[in-house]
């Protein structure tokens, strides 16, 4: 069904969307579903719409609070995530000693430029890596220069799967991302740190609450990705399980949560 035509529905008491940015006239609820951690929202989103937002845990919650969306008229629910439930229901046996290493990236020059002597040397080193490019950056140029630079490896993986494999990404020690929902859902999944990978030092620099010490680890080089990823792979899984039961709204339970929610706005 094509964008547009939502905005003209008016026929539905809820509204429920991905998308904070799609909006129907009339008198709909809406129900926004978020991702895993919320960022690059712009708030004038939400300034004209009545509305209520599902976030995942308190980590967003937090992040949340910096885009001031007290000041709307928006109802945060926390109920948890599904897409997480989902993928953990996925699991049947967790592997006591991961070998690989999972990368995901973004479709950009400094990037690919800054993080490439890390891959050699990992690669070098005999670490399996698996690449999963964004798919919308598949065939980019950019992406595809940056594949060839490790033709010669055996050892580096392109993973075009429509989805993601949990088995695959179960089998991994680190996940390596500069931006991203993965950095988070990956944490969640397997009890184990994630690197960002900020050439930039921003997150060093900021008090942007993306970057979390109980799930994140931080390099900009190359000798501190070396030693990020040999800390991951003497990571307390436990500490981080533990952290995350404290944080997660409604673990395992979450689609029930967002379903009473939206019968909630039903009956109001």
């Amino acid at each position: 069904m094509p964008w547009h035509i939502l905005h003209h529905l008016s026929i539905c008491k809820v509204f429920v969307t991905p998308s904070a940015g799609v909006f129907t006239r009339g008198n709909s609820k809406k129900f926004f579903i978020s991702h895993a951690f919320l960022s690059g929202m712009n708030p004038e989103c939400f300034k004209k719409l009545e509305c209520t937002l599902s976030i995942s845990s308190t980590i967003a919650l937090e992040y949340l609070k910096k885009y001031g969306l007290d000041k709307y008229k928006v109802k945060l629910a926390k109920v948890g995530y599904p897409s997480l439930d989902c993928k953990l229901s996925q699991i049947k046996n967790i592997p006591k000693n991961p070998k690989n290493i999972f990368l995901s990236i973004d479709n950009n020059a400094l990037i690919y430029e800054s993080i490439e002597p890390l891959i050699k040397s990992l690669l070098d080193n005999n670490e399996t890596i698996i690449f999963r490019p964004k798919p919308q950056h598949i065939s980019n140029n950019l992406n595809t220069n940056f594949i060839s630079k490790f033709k010669k490896y055996t050892n580096f993986i392109i993973d075009r799967k429509d989805v993601v494999d949990m088995d695959e990404l179960l089998n991994c020690f680190l996940l390596i991302s500069d931006y991203g929902s993965m950095l988070f859902t990956f944490a969640f999944a397997t009890n184990r740190p994630a690197l960002i990978f900020d050439p930039k030092k921003y997150y060093l620099k900021s008090s942007n609450p993306f970057y979390n010490k109980n799930l994140h680890l931080i390099a900009y080089d190359l000798d501190t990705g070396l030693k990020a990823v040999q800390e991951a792979k003497y990571a307390d899984t436990k500490k981080i399980k533990n952290y995350l039961k404290t944080v997660i709204y409604n673990l395992g339970k979450s689609s029930e949560a967002i379903a009473k929610e939206i019968e909630g706005l039903t009956i109001e």
